[in-house]
Protein backbone atom coordinates (compact mmCIF):
# COMPACT_ATOMS: atom_id res chain seq x y z
CA UNK A 1 0.00 0.00 0.00
CA UNK A 2 1.50 3.24 -1.16
CA UNK A 3 2.12 5.86 1.41
CA UNK A 4 0.98 9.47 1.21
CA UNK A 5 2.72 11.75 -1.35
CA UNK A 6 5.20 14.02 0.28
CA UNK A 7 5.96 17.35 -1.52
CA UNK A 8 9.35 18.74 -0.98
CA UNK A 9 10.06 22.46 -1.01
CA UNK A 10 11.72 22.10 -4.41
CA UNK A 11 8.74 20.36 -6.00
CA UNK A 12 6.35 22.94 -4.57
CA UNK A 13 8.50 25.67 -6.04
CA UNK A 14 8.47 24.02 -9.47
CA UNK A 15 4.70 23.57 -9.32
CA UNK A 16 4.19 27.24 -8.49
CA UNK A 17 6.44 28.31 -11.37
CA UNK A 18 4.53 26.04 -13.77
CA UNK A 19 1.19 27.46 -12.64
CA UNK A 20 2.47 31.03 -13.12
CA UNK A 21 3.76 30.13 -16.60
CA UNK A 22 0.34 28.79 -17.66
CA UNK A 23 -1.38 31.86 -16.17
CA UNK A 24 0.84 34.20 -18.20
CA UNK A 25 0.37 32.13 -21.34
CA UNK A 26 -3.43 32.16 -21.02
CA UNK A 27 -3.42 35.91 -20.27
CA UNK A 28 -1.38 36.56 -23.42
CA UNK A 29 -3.72 34.44 -25.53
CA UNK A 30 -6.76 36.25 -24.16
CA UNK A 31 -5.13 39.63 -24.72
CA UNK A 32 -4.28 38.66 -28.29
CA UNK A 33 -7.85 37.54 -29.01
CA UNK A 34 -9.29 40.70 -27.48
CA UNK A 35 -6.83 42.82 -29.44
CA UNK A 36 -7.72 41.13 -32.72
CA UNK A 37 -11.44 41.45 -32.07
CA UNK A 38 -11.08 45.12 -31.10
CA UNK A 39 -8.87 46.00 -34.07
CA UNK A 40 -11.25 44.27 -36.48
CA UNK A 41 -14.15 46.39 -35.28
CA UNK A 42 -12.40 49.60 -34.24
CA UNK A 43 -10.19 50.52 -37.14
CA UNK A 44 -8.61 53.95 -36.96
CA UNK A 45 -10.79 56.71 -38.30
CA UNK A 46 -9.43 59.29 -40.70
CA UNK A 47 -11.17 62.62 -40.39
CA UNK A 48 -11.37 65.86 -42.33
CA UNK A 49 -12.78 69.25 -41.40
CA UNK A 50 -15.05 70.20 -44.29
CA UNK A 51 -14.78 73.76 -45.63
CA UNK A 52 -16.39 76.01 -48.23
CA UNK A 53 -15.34 75.46 -51.83
CA UNK A 54 -15.89 77.15 -55.18
CA UNK A 55 -16.38 75.08 -58.31
CA UNK A 56 -16.66 76.56 -61.78
CA UNK A 57 -17.42 75.33 -65.29
CA UNK A 58 -14.83 77.03 -67.48
CA UNK A 59 -13.53 77.21 -71.03
CA UNK A 60 -9.78 77.69 -71.35
CA UNK A 61 -8.45 79.94 -74.11
CA UNK A 62 -5.55 82.18 -75.04
CA UNK A 63 -5.63 85.88 -75.72
CA UNK A 64 -3.78 89.16 -76.21
CA UNK A 65 -3.88 92.30 -74.06
CA UNK A 66 -4.30 95.81 -75.50
CA UNK A 67 -3.93 99.03 -73.50
CA UNK A 68 -3.33 102.72 -74.09
CA UNK A 69 0.47 102.58 -73.69
CA UNK A 70 3.29 105.02 -74.34
CA UNK A 71 6.98 104.19 -74.14
CA UNK A 72 8.99 106.48 -71.88
CA UNK A 73 12.32 108.10 -72.70
CA UNK A 74 15.53 106.10 -72.70
CA UNK A 75 16.83 105.29 -69.26
CA UNK A 76 19.87 107.35 -68.20
CA UNK A 77 23.29 105.72 -68.08
CA UNK A 78 24.29 103.78 -65.01
CA UNK A 79 22.50 101.19 -62.91
CA UNK A 80 18.71 101.72 -62.77
CA UNK A 81 16.83 100.78 -59.61
CA UNK A 82 13.05 101.17 -59.78
CA UNK A 83 11.37 102.71 -56.74
CA UNK A 84 7.86 101.48 -57.59
CA UNK A 85 6.49 98.10 -58.63
CA UNK A 86 4.82 97.53 -61.98
CA UNK A 87 1.23 98.73 -61.99
CA UNK A 88 1.84 101.60 -59.58
CA UNK A 89 -0.21 104.71 -60.27
CA UNK A 90 2.10 107.67 -60.87
CA UNK A 91 1.42 111.40 -60.99
CA UNK A 92 3.20 113.53 -63.58
CA UNK A 93 6.69 114.37 -62.32
CA UNK A 94 6.82 111.43 -59.86
CA UNK A 95 10.17 109.73 -59.25
CA UNK A 96 9.91 106.22 -60.67
CA UNK A 97 13.55 105.12 -60.47
CA UNK A 98 17.04 106.09 -59.40
CA UNK A 99 20.23 105.96 -61.43
CA UNK A 100 23.45 104.83 -59.71
CA UNK A 101 26.97 105.13 -61.09
CA UNK A 102 27.95 101.53 -60.27
CA UNK A 103 26.56 98.34 -58.74
CA UNK A 104 28.85 98.99 -55.77
CA UNK A 105 27.09 102.31 -55.22
CA UNK A 106 23.77 100.47 -55.07
CA UNK A 107 25.13 98.18 -52.35
CA UNK A 108 26.60 101.07 -50.39
CA UNK A 109 23.41 103.12 -50.55
CA UNK A 110 21.47 100.08 -49.34
CA UNK A 111 23.85 99.70 -46.39
CA UNK A 112 23.53 103.40 -45.59
CA UNK A 113 19.72 103.26 -45.67
CA UNK A 114 19.64 100.20 -43.38
CA UNK A 115 22.13 101.77 -40.94
CA UNK A 116 20.10 105.00 -40.81
CA UNK A 117 16.93 103.01 -40.16
CA UNK A 118 18.54 101.24 -37.19
CA UNK A 119 20.09 104.49 -35.96
CA UNK A 120 16.71 106.21 -35.87
CA UNK A 121 15.19 103.41 -33.77
CA UNK A 122 18.06 103.39 -31.28
CA UNK A 123 18.16 107.18 -30.94
CA UNK A 124 14.42 107.31 -30.25
CA UNK A 125 14.82 104.69 -27.51
CA UNK A 126 17.93 106.34 -26.01
CA UNK A 127 16.02 109.60 -25.54
CA UNK A 128 13.93 107.80 -22.90
CA UNK A 129 16.91 107.13 -20.59
CA UNK A 130 15.72 109.66 -17.99
CA UNK A 131 12.09 108.53 -18.15
CA UNK A 132 10.86 106.46 -15.20
CA UNK A 133 7.23 105.74 -15.95
CA UNK A 134 5.62 102.48 -14.90
CA UNK A 135 2.57 103.13 -17.07
CA UNK A 136 4.70 103.68 -20.15
CA UNK A 137 6.67 100.52 -19.41
CA UNK A 138 3.45 98.53 -19.13
CA UNK A 139 2.33 99.99 -22.46
CA UNK A 140 5.51 98.77 -24.14
CA UNK A 141 5.14 95.30 -22.60
CA UNK A 142 1.48 95.18 -23.64
CA UNK A 143 2.42 96.32 -27.15
CA UNK A 144 4.98 93.52 -27.43
CA UNK A 145 2.43 90.93 -26.33
CA UNK A 146 -0.08 92.18 -28.87
CA UNK A 147 2.55 92.21 -31.61
CA UNK A 148 3.59 88.67 -30.69
CA UNK A 149 0.00 87.48 -30.92
CA UNK A 150 -0.55 89.18 -34.28
CA UNK A 151 2.66 87.71 -35.68
CA UNK A 152 1.72 84.22 -34.47
CA UNK A 153 -1.62 84.50 -36.26
CA UNK A 154 0.08 85.84 -39.42
CA UNK A 155 2.56 82.94 -39.44
CA UNK A 156 -0.26 80.43 -38.99
CA UNK A 157 -2.13 81.94 -41.96
CA UNK A 158 1.01 82.22 -44.12
CA UNK A 159 1.02 86.04 -44.19
CA UNK A 160 4.80 86.40 -44.02
CA UNK A 161 4.72 89.85 -45.61
CA UNK A 162 2.91 91.13 -42.50
CA UNK A 163 5.54 89.51 -40.28
CA UNK A 164 8.34 91.34 -42.08
CA UNK A 165 6.42 94.62 -41.98
CA UNK A 166 6.32 94.47 -38.16
CA UNK A 167 10.08 94.11 -37.71
CA UNK A 168 10.80 97.80 -37.05
CA UNK A 169 7.83 98.28 -34.72
CA UNK A 170 8.83 95.31 -32.56
CA UNK A 171 12.48 96.36 -32.47
CA UNK A 172 11.42 99.85 -31.39
CA UNK A 173 9.22 98.48 -28.59
CA UNK A 174 12.00 96.20 -27.35
CA UNK A 175 14.53 99.04 -27.29
CA UNK A 176 12.19 101.42 -25.48
CA UNK A 177 11.22 98.78 -22.92
CA UNK A 178 14.85 98.12 -22.01
CA UNK A 179 15.73 101.81 -21.76
CA UNK A 180 12.71 102.75 -19.63
CA UNK A 181 13.49 99.85 -17.27
CA UNK A 182 16.73 101.70 -16.48
CA UNK A 183 19.05 98.94 -17.61
CA UNK A 184 22.42 100.75 -17.59
CA UNK A 185 24.15 97.89 -19.35
CA UNK A 186 21.61 98.07 -22.19
CA UNK A 187 21.96 101.87 -22.39
CA UNK A 188 25.73 101.60 -22.69
CA UNK A 189 25.35 98.96 -25.41
CA UNK A 190 22.85 101.18 -27.26
CA UNK A 191 25.20 104.16 -27.14
CA UNK A 192 28.08 102.03 -28.43
CA UNK A 193 25.87 100.72 -31.23
CA UNK A 194 24.78 104.27 -32.14
CA UNK A 195 28.42 105.38 -32.36
CA UNK A 196 29.27 102.37 -34.55
CA UNK A 197 26.34 103.02 -36.91
CA UNK A 198 27.28 106.69 -37.27
CA UNK A 199 30.84 105.69 -38.11
CA UNK A 200 29.69 103.09 -40.66
CA UNK A 201 27.38 105.61 -42.34
CA UNK A 202 30.16 108.18 -42.68
CA UNK A 203 32.55 105.56 -44.05
CA UNK A 204 30.03 104.22 -46.60
CA UNK A 205 29.08 107.72 -47.76
CA UNK A 206 32.76 108.55 -48.39
CA UNK A 207 33.06 105.53 -50.70
CA UNK A 208 30.03 106.37 -52.87
CA UNK A 209 31.04 107.46 -56.37
CA UNK A 210 28.13 109.87 -56.63
CA UNK A 211 24.68 110.20 -55.07
CA UNK A 212 21.87 108.52 -57.03
CA UNK A 213 20.02 110.61 -59.61
CA UNK A 214 16.22 110.64 -59.51
CA UNK A 215 14.41 109.60 -62.69
CA UNK A 216 10.86 110.90 -63.03
CA UNK A 217 7.96 110.44 -65.44
CA UNK A 218 6.55 113.35 -67.43
CA UNK A 219 2.96 112.11 -67.56
CA UNK A 220 0.47 110.48 -65.23
CA UNK A 221 -0.61 106.87 -65.51
CA UNK A 222 0.21 103.34 -64.44
CA UNK A 223 3.92 102.58 -64.68
CA UNK A 224 5.35 99.35 -66.14
CA UNK A 225 9.09 98.76 -66.30
CA UNK A 226 8.99 96.24 -69.17
CA UNK A 227 8.57 97.05 -72.86
CA UNK A 228 7.66 94.30 -75.37
CA UNK A 229 7.67 96.19 -78.67
CA UNK A 230 3.92 96.06 -79.36
CA UNK A 231 3.16 99.36 -77.61
CA UNK A 232 2.77 101.36 -80.85
CA UNK A 233 1.49 98.51 -83.02
CA UNK A 234 -1.23 97.18 -80.72
CA UNK A 235 -3.73 99.38 -78.89
CA UNK A 236 -7.39 99.49 -77.93
CA UNK A 237 -8.37 101.27 -81.14
CA UNK A 238 -6.98 98.66 -83.55
CA UNK A 239 -7.30 95.43 -81.55
CA UNK A 240 -10.50 94.44 -83.37
CA UNK A 241 -8.77 94.90 -86.74
CA UNK A 242 -6.25 92.12 -86.10
CA UNK A 243 -7.04 88.74 -87.65
CA UNK A 244 -7.01 85.45 -85.80
CA UNK A 245 -3.68 84.53 -87.39
CA UNK A 246 -2.13 87.84 -86.37
CA UNK A 247 -3.29 87.32 -82.81
CA UNK A 248 -1.89 83.78 -82.82
CA UNK A 249 1.46 85.14 -83.96
CA UNK A 250 1.52 87.57 -81.01
CA UNK A 251 0.59 84.74 -78.64
CA UNK A 252 3.51 82.70 -79.96
CA UNK A 253 5.90 85.68 -79.84
CA UNK A 254 4.76 87.96 -76.97
CA UNK A 255 7.98 89.98 -77.23
CA UNK A 256 8.45 91.78 -80.54
CA UNK A 257 11.81 92.49 -82.17
CA UNK A 258 10.59 95.98 -83.05
CA UNK A 259 11.41 97.75 -79.79
CA UNK A 260 11.91 101.36 -80.82
CA UNK A 261 14.43 102.21 -78.10
CA UNK A 262 17.64 100.50 -77.08
CA UNK A 263 17.30 101.07 -73.36
CA UNK A 264 13.72 102.00 -72.50
CA UNK A 265 12.94 103.19 -69.00
CA UNK A 266 9.52 101.56 -69.29
CA UNK A 267 6.06 102.64 -70.30
CA UNK A 268 2.99 104.45 -68.99
CA UNK A 269 -0.54 103.04 -69.28
CA UNK A 270 -3.07 105.85 -69.53
CA UNK A 271 -6.32 105.07 -67.75
CA UNK A 272 -7.48 101.85 -66.17
CA UNK A 273 -9.57 100.54 -69.08
CA UNK A 274 -8.03 97.72 -71.14
CA UNK A 275 -9.09 95.18 -73.72
CA UNK A 276 -8.32 91.57 -74.52
CA UNK A 277 -8.81 89.56 -77.71
CA UNK A 278 -9.42 85.87 -77.04
CA UNK A 279 -9.55 82.93 -79.44
CA UNK A 280 -12.30 80.46 -78.47
CA UNK A 281 -14.04 77.49 -80.05
CA UNK A 282 -17.25 78.80 -81.63
CA UNK A 283 -19.49 75.96 -80.45
CA UNK A 284 -18.55 76.62 -76.81
CA UNK A 285 -19.43 80.29 -76.57
CA UNK A 286 -23.23 80.22 -76.59
CA UNK A 287 -24.51 83.26 -74.74
CA UNK A 288 -21.49 85.38 -75.71
CA UNK A 289 -22.71 88.33 -77.76
CA UNK A 290 -21.88 92.02 -78.15
CA UNK A 291 -22.92 93.92 -75.05
CA UNK A 292 -23.07 90.85 -72.82
CA UNK A 293 -21.23 90.70 -69.51
CA UNK A 294 -18.84 87.77 -69.10
CA UNK A 295 -16.81 86.58 -66.16
CA UNK A 296 -13.23 85.73 -67.08
CA UNK A 297 -10.44 84.33 -64.93
CA UNK A 298 -7.44 86.58 -65.54
CA UNK A 299 -4.20 85.53 -63.82
CA UNK A 300 -6.32 83.58 -61.35
CA UNK A 301 -8.67 86.50 -60.60
CA UNK A 302 -12.35 86.44 -61.60
CA UNK A 303 -12.96 89.65 -63.55
CA UNK A 304 -16.23 90.98 -64.98
CA UNK A 305 -15.74 91.98 -68.62
CA UNK A 306 -17.94 93.38 -71.40
CA UNK A 307 -18.10 91.70 -74.80
CA UNK A 308 -17.12 94.34 -77.39
CA UNK A 309 -17.09 92.19 -80.51
CA UNK A 310 -17.35 88.62 -81.87
CA UNK A 311 -15.82 87.52 -85.20
CA UNK A 312 -16.49 83.96 -86.34
CA UNK A 313 -14.06 82.05 -88.59
CA UNK A 314 -14.80 79.04 -90.86
CA UNK A 315 -12.34 76.81 -88.98
CA UNK A 316 -14.61 76.62 -85.94
CA UNK A 317 -12.97 79.39 -83.89
CA UNK A 318 -14.08 82.89 -82.99
CA UNK A 319 -12.21 85.98 -81.87
CA UNK A 320 -13.97 87.66 -78.97
CA UNK A 321 -13.02 91.18 -77.89
CA UNK A 322 -13.50 91.84 -74.17
CA UNK A 323 -13.08 95.12 -72.28
CA UNK A 324 -12.57 95.76 -68.58
CA UNK A 325 -12.29 98.78 -66.30
CA UNK A 326 -10.28 97.05 -63.59
CA UNK A 327 -6.49 97.14 -63.97
CA UNK A 328 -4.29 94.93 -61.79
CA UNK A 329 -0.54 94.93 -61.24
CA UNK A 330 -0.61 91.13 -61.61
CA UNK A 331 -0.98 91.22 -65.39
CA UNK A 332 -0.01 94.74 -66.56
CA UNK A 333 3.37 93.57 -67.83
CA UNK A 334 1.98 90.69 -69.92
CA UNK A 335 1.12 90.89 -73.61
CA UNK A 336 -0.31 87.39 -74.09
CA UNK A 337 -1.81 85.10 -71.49
CA UNK A 338 -4.00 82.08 -70.77
CA UNK A 339 -7.56 82.79 -69.63
CA UNK A 340 -10.68 80.93 -68.56
CA UNK A 341 -14.22 81.90 -69.48
CA UNK A 342 -16.33 81.16 -66.40
CA UNK A 343 -19.73 79.74 -67.41
CA UNK A 344 -21.24 78.66 -64.09
CA UNK A 345 -20.05 78.90 -60.50
CA UNK A 346 -21.08 76.76 -57.55
CA UNK A 347 -20.40 77.41 -53.87
CA UNK A 348 -20.82 74.87 -51.11
CA UNK A 349 -19.13 72.47 -48.72
CA UNK A 350 -16.59 70.10 -50.24
CA UNK A 351 -17.02 66.49 -49.05
CA UNK A 352 -14.75 63.58 -50.14
CA UNK A 353 -16.76 61.05 -52.13
CA UNK A 354 -15.62 58.11 -49.97
CA UNK A 355 -17.02 59.84 -46.86
CA UNK A 356 -20.63 59.56 -48.12
CA UNK A 357 -22.95 56.83 -46.77
CA UNK A 358 -26.70 56.12 -46.58
CA UNK A 359 -28.94 55.86 -43.56
CA UNK A 360 -31.78 53.35 -43.07
CA UNK A 361 -34.11 55.56 -45.15
CA UNK A 362 -31.67 55.74 -48.05
CA UNK A 363 -30.77 59.40 -47.46
CA UNK A 364 -27.26 60.55 -48.37
CA UNK A 365 -25.10 61.70 -45.50
CA UNK A 366 -21.81 61.50 -43.64
CA UNK A 367 -20.67 60.38 -40.23
CA UNK A 368 -19.40 63.23 -38.09
CA UNK A 369 -17.27 62.80 -34.98
CA UNK A 370 -18.85 64.72 -32.10
CA UNK A 371 -16.76 64.44 -28.96
CA UNK A 372 -16.11 60.66 -28.75
CA UNK A 373 -19.09 59.33 -30.71
CA UNK A 374 -20.39 59.35 -34.28
CA UNK A 375 -23.42 61.21 -35.58
CA UNK A 376 -24.99 60.70 -39.01
CA UNK A 377 -25.75 64.00 -40.75
CA UNK A 378 -27.61 64.37 -44.03
CA UNK A 379 -26.27 66.29 -47.04
CA UNK A 380 -27.90 68.17 -49.91
CA UNK A 381 -25.86 67.55 -53.06
CA UNK A 382 -25.14 70.29 -55.59
CA UNK A 383 -22.66 68.57 -57.89
CA UNK A 384 -20.58 65.39 -57.94
CA UNK A 385 -17.00 65.14 -59.18
CA UNK A 386 -14.63 62.16 -59.32
CA UNK A 387 -13.12 62.50 -55.85
CA UNK A 388 -15.53 64.77 -54.03
CA UNK A 389 -19.08 66.05 -53.86
CA UNK A 390 -20.11 69.67 -53.49
CA UNK A 391 -23.06 70.03 -51.10
CA UNK A 392 -25.12 72.97 -49.88
CA UNK A 393 -24.04 74.83 -46.76
CA UNK A 394 -26.71 73.46 -44.39
CA UNK A 395 -25.06 74.73 -41.20
CA UNK A 396 -28.32 76.17 -39.88
CA UNK A 397 -30.40 73.06 -40.58
CA UNK A 398 -30.73 70.51 -37.72
CA UNK A 399 -29.59 67.03 -38.68
CA UNK A 400 -27.62 68.27 -41.70
CA UNK A 401 -23.91 68.79 -42.30
CA UNK A 402 -22.39 72.00 -40.96
CA UNK A 403 -19.34 73.93 -42.05
CA UNK A 404 -16.11 72.71 -40.35
CA UNK A 405 -17.70 69.46 -39.14
CA UNK A 406 -15.17 66.68 -38.47
CA UNK A 407 -16.24 64.18 -41.14
CA UNK A 408 -15.15 60.53 -41.18
CA UNK A 409 -13.38 59.94 -44.49
CA UNK A 410 -12.26 56.37 -43.81
CA UNK A 411 -13.42 53.80 -41.25
CA UNK A 412 -15.43 50.58 -40.90
CA UNK A 413 -18.47 49.50 -38.92
CA UNK A 414 -19.79 53.04 -38.72
CA UNK A 415 -23.13 53.66 -37.03
CA UNK A 416 -25.00 56.36 -35.11
CA UNK A 417 -23.74 56.75 -31.54
CA UNK A 418 -20.66 54.59 -31.97
CA UNK A 419 -17.89 55.43 -29.48
CA UNK A 420 -14.72 55.99 -31.47
CA UNK A 421 -11.03 56.72 -31.35
CA UNK A 422 -9.32 58.29 -34.33
CA UNK A 423 -5.87 58.54 -35.87
CA UNK A 424 -5.69 62.30 -35.99
CA UNK A 425 -7.22 63.44 -32.73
Amino acid sequence: MAGPEVKTAESAKNSLAMNFFWFVLVALLVANVVSNVYSSTHKELFLENVTLYRLADTIAFQGVYARDERILQDAPSGVIIYTHKDGSKMAAGSVVAQSYATTRDVQLQGQIAEAKRQLKLLEEAAQLQDVVDGTQLRNYVSGLRTAHGNISKAIASGDYAYVLSQKDDILSLLCKKQIVRGDKTSLAAYQARIALLENNIAKSESNVTRPPTDVDVSEAGYFVSKVDGYEDELNMDNLDLLSKDELLDIIRHPNSDDIVTDKPLGKIISGYVWKMAGILETDKIHGIFVGATAKVSVAGQAVDMTVEGVTTYPDGYSVVIFSCDRLSDIYVEKRADKFKLILDEYYGIRVPSKAIHFDETGADGVYVKSSTYLTFKKIDKIRSEADYVLVKDTSKMPGFLSLYDNVVVEGIDLYEGKIVMDANG
